[in-house]
């Protein structure tokens, strides 16, 4: 059970850095039958959540590399970081804690990690000319 809930939380944090890929390898994870995700985020593994997920990281992985996009793209991040971070942390099954519980640390965490980068990016940006976007 506390791996579970250890996984939850990681996979939260990896939420913080890049809000599409930790559930885009959760629910690719899914759909080839190696983990097993709690209802209803068990969705995510659905051809329409595949879809909109490789979209979603397509589209973060592009605006990360572009300076003047990129803090747009951290705007943003942080109302998509902990939402993904809470998805990603409830879908586990077998944690001992209540789902709501998963979903508020979930998002606490992911948004603890976006905002710590989101800090920082703008100071290695300046320094480096964009270079260590």
């Amino acid at each position: 059970m506390e791996t579970v809930l250890l996984a939850a939380l990681g996979l939260a944090g990896a939420s913080g850095l890049n809000a599409w890929l930790p559930a885009l390898v959760i629910a690719i994870s899914s759909r080839a039958g190696g983990i097993e995700l709690s209802e209803p985020y068990d969705q995510i593994a659905s051809d329409p959540g595949l879809v909109i997920l490789a979209i979603g990281f397509a589209f973060d992985f592009l605006t990360d590399k572009v300076p003047a996009i990129d803090s747009v793209a951290n705007a943003l991040g942080t109302v998509i970081h902990p939402v993904a971070g809470a998805v990603v942390a409830a879908s586990q099954t077998g944690a001992d804690v209540p789902p709501a519980v998963l979903l508020v640390a979930g998002a606490l965490t992911a948004e603890g990690i976006h905002a710590g980068r989101a800090t920082l990016r703008p100071v290695a940006t300046t320094l480096t000319g964009g270079i260590a976007n």
